[in-house]
């Protein structure tokens, strides 16, 4: 998850997952004791007592289970990365551990801040340039991310072009929130073109914690906190691992079915009397276990494949109102 100081990162993380520990149509998403007590506390203070969350000020790790009743599905591996990490050199250690971090997430989360599309919305010449220098960072990241990835055979990430204070952006964008969400849409793929290809699933995603305005204080009125979507960018990240986990399976599973459908045409001819007397029954015997295995390895391969497809059916249901571009295409209202 990148985005610069103050852009609302942590403020999301502790409210997505008080959304997604209460769970979504049976999926839960759970952490360790200490963490989970942490963020319950965090989330507790902001909505009890209107306490804001300290800025991070080193990156921090979160390991999450993403699970279906209490089965475990998915081990999370989040971090959220401090917001000076991206405009340092890799002299600082989170900036190196940032770098070396990106080639191997399967998911990345573009933070931009509503306050700042709101101050270019407004006019605001200092606020262009500073998300001119914000999108400037974002590419860097992103081209080098896709270059790792080719390196080493890899799918590219998902990416969420994560929008916070989204509250900000309605005050700012005129027209039902249909015509905001497009607008909005819009204006992130001018933004990042690069992400919005046949080969990257990418979604736009518009968060808010409810009205919450530009209050830089440590504490806002408890009764404005009205979480907004805040669930959706990591139903997205999952249903994406999900959709390719399956596709996946179904490549292996035609792999093997066609090795498995000429291990039988061989095993037919070598079972003739004749062939049985060239090569004899052990080797027969063989060749008839090895084509027996692939059988099951096919069908366990498509049993994984049907399985992740079931997940995503159920995820895409929470999508309905989210932009996504999967497969070269918006689906959602995206344009």
């Amino acid at each position: 998850m990148l985005g610069g100081t103050g852009t609302g990162k942590t403020t999301y993380l502790i409210g997505m997952y008080a959304e997604l520990s209460a769970g979504i149509d049976n999926y839960f998403m759970s952490a360790d004791h200490d963490t989970d007590i942490d963020l319950a506390r965090a989330w507790d203070a902001l909505v009890d007592d209107g306490i804001l969350p300290r800025a991070t000020n080193e990156s921090k790790a979160y390991e999450f289970t993403f699970r279906y009743g209490f089965d475990p599905l998915l081990m999370l591996d989040w971090v959220d990365y401090r917001g000076g990490a991206m405009s340092e050199t890799t002299d600082s250690p989170g900036t190196a551990a940032l770098i070396t971090r990106l080639g191997e997430s399967d998911s990345l989360y573009l933070t931009l801040d509503g306050a700042l599309l709101a101050s270019v919305l407004a006019g605001e010449a200092r606020g262009e340039q500073r998300l001119r220098s914000v999108v400037g960072r974002y590419s860097a990241i992103l081209g080098r991310v896709g270059d790792e990835r080719r390196e080493n055979d890899l799918v590219p990430p998902s990416v969420v072009v994560l929008v916070t204070k989204g509250d900000l952006m309605r005050d700012r964008l005129a027209g039902t929130g249909e015509e905001r969400q497009a607008r909005i849409t819009r204006w992130a793929v001018d933004l990042f073109g690069q992400v919005f290809r046949p080969d990257w699933d990418s979604a736009v995603c518009v968060v808010s914690l409810g009205r919450l305005g530009e209050s830089v204080e440590s504490r806002i009125d408890p009764r404005r906190v009205e979480p907004a979507g805040i669930h959706k960018p990591m139903i997205f990240s999952l249903y994406s691992f999900y959709r390719r986990a399956a596709r996946a399976f179904e490549a292996e599973a035609a792999r093997v079915r066609g090795i498995h459908g000429r291990g039988l045409s061989e095993l037919e001819q070598m079972r003739s009397r004749v062939m049985t007397r060239f090569l004899g029954h052990q080797k027969v015997s063989e060749l008839g276990q090895a084509v027996e295995q692939a059988s099951q390895y096919v069908y366990e391969m498509e049993s994984l494949a049907h399985e992740c497809l079931s997940r995503t059916s159920v995820l895409e249901g929470e999508l309905l109102d989210v932009p996504t571009f999967i497969d070269g295409q918006w689906m959602n209202g995206g344009q």
